[in-house]
């Protein structure tokens, strides 16, 4: 009998352990958590996986034939940021990983990486900014990559005089024959004026032709933070970026969407905004089914507080259609909201969209899914207790979902990776639903015009492009956490 007494004293404690960490694990189908009633369609793999090495993968492209992924993000291992390139298995476990960093003219450069896209033979082509400082003048310039599936490096390529800063990297996207299409926004702080730039790079990473945009003085908007670029069905691209009016000054900030042709020749330009000292910044686009797009991104009010995530929904000509705001607050204190956003976007097959960002302060791994009705099908949070931010989302084979972020709750700023199934549940206790707050804000949109400038990409020669590639091994730890596999989900 005490034997009995004892062990059911045990189940109590890991029971309340498990309470404390994720309440939300016993409430999936409560009344009072109204988004935990998604289908618990069966996935034979869930997991969360630390690696002991502190890299942010920004991008996950997959599932590959083999059902496995691609990952490109910056390293933060050595003093000097690299771009780092690496392929994992359908579980997680890394086939290869690779840091690439610019050494030329001896100089120490920070490379970080803002964008890459799959080629044929299911390798890498990445693009990020490469700085350093001659004097006390700072020096940017573009720095792109590509990989074959091994992780060989096929060429490493530098471009100045491009106007890229620490925060504009440059976007990356396919063109319909084969090229590469690079969309950036360029920003001169002394100026106070920003350009919108668009390059079309062959196979090889040689410059076909290039184009600088900006907008009139007298509308007072200017282009500050380039976001994303995404390739069209029907041909050309979307890019969309954040502007800043200066009308309502710095904390003002509007979501630009530009459409542009094979050629670069802008087809139409929106600004989207609603009231005065919002703050509204594009994080990324993916297309519709119908033609249209879905932008994701994050709005806050004066000095960006109180930031909630957004879908802006938008036709093929640059229409709203509608939009939505999400916040996550405590269970315990309806009325704190935390800070929300979306960083990475992905259409699904089978009709909707997931997300993937963070909420929370300190800071969770955010992911979201909604219908073509807009209807949230589950939204959860993974996390520990400390910073642990998601960046990207990708759908796995099993009809899951793979999310990346970093963690320091269970390292130092560390790979963090959640497999999920179709209803977002890993099966680890770091795993919480939050309470949800849903409103409808009040786009405007209207037309924007810009002005072509002369501008000239230039592609650094060879000889005096060096570079250095090191292979990486990342070492698996588990992350602490209670496990109740008998406990029903």
């Amino acid at each position: 009998m005490r034997r009995m007494y004892t062990q059911l004293l045990i189940l109590i404690i890991m029971l309340a352990m498990l309470w404390t960490s994720s309440p939300a694990i016993f409430t999936s189908v409560s009344a009072e958590h109204p988004f935990g009633l998604a289908a618990h369609a069966s996935s034979p793999l869930r997991f969360q996986k630390i690696y002991k090495k502190p890299v942010r993968f920004n991008k996950v492209i997959g599932p590959l034939e083999d059902k496995g992924f691609l990952l490109a993000g910056t390293s933060l291992i050595t003093p000097d940021d690299e771009l780092f390139a690496a392929r994992i298995d359908r579980q997680g476990t890394f086939s290869w990983a690779k840091m690439i960093g610019n050494r030329s003219g001896g100089a120490s450069w920070l490379d970080r990486l803002s964008g890459a896209i799959k080629t044929d033979d299911e390798g890498l082509v990445t693009i990020g900014v490469s700085s350093t400082r001659v004097g006390s003048s700072p020096l940017f310039y573009l720095i792109a990559a590509r990989l074959d599936n091994q992780g060989n490096v096929a060429w490493v390529r530098l471009y100045s005089n491009s106007g890229v800063s620490g925060e504009n990297r440059g976007r990356i996207a396919w063109a319909s024959n084969g090229d590469l299409v690079i969309a950036l926004v360029a920003w001169d702080g002394m100026l106070g004026q920003g350009w919108l730039r668009v390059a079309r790079l062959d196979g090889d990473g040689r410059v076909r032709w290039s184009r600088s945009y900006s907008v009139p003085s007298e509308l007072k908007l200017q282009p500050i933070f380039d976001e994303a670029i995404v390739a069209v069905p029907e041909g050309g691209f979307l890019v969309v970026g954040t502007m800043r009016n200066e009308e309502g000054g710095v904390y003002d900030r509007d979501i630009f969407a530009v459409r542009l042709d094979d050629r670069g020749n802008v087809q139409w330009s929106k600004r989207y905004f609603n009231q005065p000292d919002i703050s509204n910044e594009a994080r990324a686009v993916v297309p519709a089914p119908d033609g249209g797009f879905l932008i994701v991104g994050v709005t806050s009010t004066y000095y960006f507080a109180n930031q909630r995530a957004y879908l802006l929904r938008i036709d093929s000509q640059g229409r709203v259609q509608w939009a939505r705001t999400y916040a996550t607050t405590r269970w315990d204190d309806p009325d704190s909201y935390d800070h929300t956003e979306f960083r990475d976007v992905l259409r699904l097959d089978e009709g909707g969209f997931a997300m993937a960002g963070s909420t929370g302060f300190p800071s969770d791994l955010y992911a979201l899914r909604i219908n073509d009705s807009r209807e949230v099908l589950w939204h959860r949070s993974y996390g520990g207790r400390l910073f642990d931010p998601g960046y990207a989302v990708a759908r796995t084979a099993d009809g899951g979902f793979l999310f990346m972020g970093t963690t320091n709750s269970f390292g130092d700023n560390e790979v963090y990776m959640v497999k999920t199934d179709s209803a977002g549940i890993s099966g680890v206790c770091h795993e919480r639903i939050p309470r949800l707050v849903i409103r409808t804000p009040d786009y405007q949109v209207e037309d924007i015009s810009w002005s072509e400038e002369p501008w000239s990409l230039n592609l650094v020669p060879e000889q005096d492009t060096v570079y250095e590639v090191l292979d990486v091994s990342l070492q698996e730890t588990p992350p602490p956490c209670v496990y109740l596999p008998f406990i029903s989900r």
